[in-house]
């Protein structure tokens, strides 16, 4: 994983969970992050939901209350996001494996689907390298590699899962 930019959107805890404040940091490549809000209020309950240029957003599995240094793992346990909703990734040499989040959500309509597929295969066919969208592995080359990763995620049907 490389560096890369996130947010973290803290909402209400009762439908129709409204947005209450946004936070924006850079993630890390161990996966962490600190996430700094102005609007949200101590000892409240929030959801959370994590978004990323192409991940499927995230939400925590449930309200938490604001403790205002809540620390939030999502990666040792599926059972942190809201319906389950990420995959294991096994250890390697770069790491020590965990749960993440889905991947390939590139138009970012909450599903991943042959159209997000569609736009990475464009992209390797034209040698597309660098930041873009397109590449959901973050390796800054758009390849066969992350129109497997879409693959596999539209043919599971990814897609957000919320309260």
């Amino acid at each position: 994983m490389i560096p890369d930019t996130a947010m973290l959107v803290a909402r209400e805890s009762t439908s129709p969970y409204a947005p209450v404040d946004i936070a924006k940091n850079t993630v890390a490549a161990n996966g962490m992050s600190w996430f700094e809000f102005c609007q949200v209020k101590c000892n409240v309950p929030y959801y959370f939901e994590f978004r990323h240029r192409n991940h499927i957003k995230t939400w925590t599995a449930s309200a938490l209350l604001y403790d205002c240094e809540l620390p939030y793992n999502f990666t040792n346990n599926i059972t942190k996001a809201f319906g389950n909703n990420m995959v294991f990734v096994p250890a390697d040499a770069g790491g020590g494996g965990g749960y993440a989040f889905f991947t390939s959500d590139v138009n970012q309509d909450d599903v991943v689907d042959l159209t997000d597929c569609g736009d990475i295969d464009n992209d390797a066919f034209n040698f597309t390298t660098g930041y873009v969208v397109t590449d959901v592995n973050g390796d800054e080359v758009v390849d066969l590699t992350d129109l497997g990763y879409c693959d596999n995620n539209s043919a599971n049907f990814v897609s957000v899962i919320a309260p």
